[in-house]
């Protein structure tokens, strides 16, 4: 069966013999989205050292938390809240067990998971050193802190710093002792 459309009324002749709108019967092409306008958009801005608001990036293998200078030049404000750190996949830190005993040895609270008992480590009752040596190791180990030489944060003007999520960098500016500073 087919239709025809009205080219002065723009609906169309259905088989049923009712007019329907053309809108209904084809969509129009649409713009492009402007996929790179819509993220750029939600790029998080700092214009203000925070302990609480640092920006980090990375990839899955590698990470690094930067201050408002773009680098990790004033850690201590931010080392009670949320510390500035450069960790890697491959930079992993094993303390000794104080317990001297080794994950054989952990009593495993046990839970009936679809008809049939299941140990899940739960409890560190009676078992402190050990479920807690467990539990904290291996960690990943801070590879170390890399910023300006710069003693107070006051000294850093006209900061402002930008997350680009499209290229995962982050961009800080700022003028330190009469000199703009870009990293």
């Amino acid at each position: 069966m087919s239709s025809t459309i009205n080219a002065r009324t723009g609906k169309v002749l259905s088989v049923a013999g009712l007019d329907v709108p053309a809108a209904l019967c084809a969509q129009t092409a649409r713009p492009a989205i402007d996929r790179r306008a819509v993220v750029e958009r939600h790029n998080p801005v700092l214009g203000a050292f925070d302990g609480r608001s640092p920006l980090s990036v990375g990839n899955g293998e590698f990470a690094f938390t930067a201050d408002l200078t773009g680098l990790q030049t004033f850690p201590a404000l931010y080392d009670q809240q949320m510390p500035l750190c450069t960790l890697s996949q491959w930079g992993w830190h094993t303390v000794p067990n104080p317990s001297g005993k080794g994950p054989s040895d952990l009593r495993l609270a046990m839970f009936d998971t679809y008809g049939r008992k299941v140990g899940y480590a739960s409890s560190s009752e009676g078992q402190v050193p050990l479920f807690n040596w467990l539990r904290e190791n291996p960690h990943r180990l801070h590879l170390g802190k890399i910023g300006f030489l710069i003693e107070k944060p006051g000294d850093v003007t006209a900061a402002r710093q930008t997350l680009d999520l499209c290229a995962k960098i982050p961009l800080s500016t700022s003028i330190f002792a009469g000199s703009p500073i870009k990293a």
